[in-house]
């Protein structure tokens, strides 16, 4: 690849034509036939097009373009840019209340399809807080700064109580999740591997809530369930680690409950 400077003074002097926004211009690459990477005698060239445009980057909004995190950890803020891929970007996170300073500066890469993402923690940060959000790269603001505000967070409980089984389903006694769900169940304890979790559960709150596992258990085991948003709104489990999908949390760690699984065969 080529790397060109669009705003060279040496570019755009009087003995070259100036490169402008909007414009599209044809690049000529040539290897020379004096290359070892070319066979015979002629030089080698290939064309393509390439644009200039303005670099741009925006976030994500609701309706009223308004940038919209909750009052918990882990709360992601998305946008799309212009920038190539593998740029990183930082968002300047501060309130608007002076009586209540916040301000952070979480960064993130951009990806091939031009959204890029950043995870910052507001759950020290109360409901109802104005925030101003500016993209920055290099220490230099990108496009307009944005309007946000924290809201309440997403809140949930779980119950599950020992019970007996033929170790191919477990029942949670109760699940509340103010956006809904889904409860997941652990094997051992809370970081333990997900032996099977519930289908799409409506917030509010459910009751005997049978869950067919995975993999049966062939033995007595410990059990742990957990609640998780369902983030992308498919009604999928579709947790692996990231922020899809995430565990309800509650003071910055997940929400769970434990039972103890005797095993009748």
């Amino acid at each position: 690849f080529a790397i060109v400077d669009a705003d060279d003074d040496n570019l755009n002097s009087e003995d070259n034509r100036a490169v402008e926004n909007g414009e599209v211009y044809t690049a000529d690459f040539t290897v020379s036939s004096d290359s070892i990477l070319v066979s015979g005698d002629d030089d080698q060239v290939v064309s393509d097009y390439y644009g200039i445009v303005e670099q741009n980057a925006e976030l994500d909004t609701n309706d009223d373009d308004v940038v919209m995190v909750q009052s918990a950890a882990d709360q992601e803020i998305t946008g799309e840019t212009n920038f190539a891929p593998g740029t990183e970007l930082t968002v300047k996170v501060q309130s608007q209340a002076q009586g209540s300073p916040f301000l952070a500066r979480p960064s993130g890469i951009v990806q091939p399809d031009g959204s890029f993402s950043v995870t910052q923690d507001f759950s020290d940060v109360a409901p109802g807080s104005d925030l101003t959000l500016q993209i920055r790269r290099n220490n230099n603001n990108v496009g307009d700064s944005f309007d946000g505000m924290v809201e309440e967070g997403d809140t949930a409980s779980v119950s599950i109580s020992d019970q007996t089984t033929d170790g191919t389903t477990v029942t949670v006694d109760s699940v509340t999740m103010s956006s809904g769900g889904f409860v997941a169940i652990h094997l051992n304890n809370a970081s333990g591997t997900v032996i099977g979790n519930s289908d799409y559960l409506a917030s509010g709150n459910s009751e005997d809530v049978e869950i067919t596992l995975d993999q049966a258990l062939d033995g007595d085991a410990t059990v742990v369930a957990m609640p998780h948003k369902d983030t992308n709104g498919n009604e999928e489990y579709e947790f692996s680690g990231g922020s899809t999908d995430a565990p309800y949390t509650s003071n910055g760690s997940a929400v769970t409950a434990s039972a103890s699984i005797t095993v009748d065969t």
